[in-house]
């Protein structure tokens, strides 16, 4: 399984002895740890697919979505997105926040390098938006707060 072997000398190149998981019928791998992003551990999962030589990366948030709060974080993950074209930020039908990339490995050969830059790419953006992430699901701060505190150093970027 070139996949998960790849995704295994990612591992140990880090040091890490974390095991994964392998469906060798269905041509399947799972690896799940614990990884610390802004002091915050979140759950990490790298999931290959021999067959669709697909590479997929998860980050999941340490919290959940308050109910109330749905409508606010899904528009803020929306602007995130947007801003962002490596991977993206979905909430998921339990209210957890993930992090999520993909790449389709066909006809080429991966590297350990694609590999921590896939985790990389995710969590330069949960240290770059952690704070209002977390600040619009689990406070009152609403979405537009957000938005009208980046127009504002937007606005003040443009005068300097």
């Amino acid at each position: 399984m070139r996949l998960a072997d790849k995704v295994q000398e990612w591992l140990d190149t880090n040091g890490w002895e974390d095991q994964i998981d392998y469906n060798e019928a269905e041509q399947l791998s799972q690896l799940n740890i614990r990884y610390g992003i802004n002091d915050q551990l979140f759950d990490l999962w790298i999931e290959t697919d021999e067959k669709k030589d697909w590479l997929n990366l998860f980050l999941s948030f340490p919290f959940k979505v308050n109910p109330s709060k749905l409508k606010d974080c899904i528009e803020l993950l929306n602007l995130i997105n947007r801003q962002s074209f490596i991977g993206g930020l979905i909430v998921l039908p339990d209210r957890n926040i993930q992090f999520h990339h993909a790449i389709d490995v066909e006809n080429t050969e991966p590297s350990i390098e694609m590999i921590q830059n896939m985790l990389n790419s995710g969590a330069d953006i949960i240290n770059v938006w952690f704070e209002e992430i977390a600040a619009v699901a689990l406070t009152r701060k609403t979405v537009q707060e957000v938005f009208d505190e980046l127009e504002a150093l937007s606005v003040e970027e443009e005068r300097l």
